[in-house]
């Protein structure tokens, strides 16, 4: 068994070809394998919140006609 490092980062990342969350203790040793991801997602989060909320109701409330929420549901995660 090795011994562990003295300067180590534990990182989770999710595989490309699997689909799965993993997670990896990094050391130094593992430093010349690794490289800044230059691939940015094609979405982001920088909307107008007020519209946001707006369309999230919305979809509340068609989910609810439809029967897939009950009246009073609280389901929806909550914001930290």
């Amino acid at each position: 068994m090795a011994p562990a490092e003295a300067l180590a980062v534990k990182t989770q990342y999710r595989s490309s070809t699997e689909r799965l969350m993993k997670e990896r203790l990094l050391g130094r040793r593992d430093e010349e394998n690794n490289r800044i991801a230059t691939v940015e997602i094609p979405w982001s989060f920088d909307g107008d919140v007020e519209s946001f909320k707006l369309a999230v109701e919305a979809k509340r409330i068609r989910m609810e006609i439809a029967g897939y929420a009950q009246p009073g549901w609280t389901g929806w995660p909550q914001a930290i």
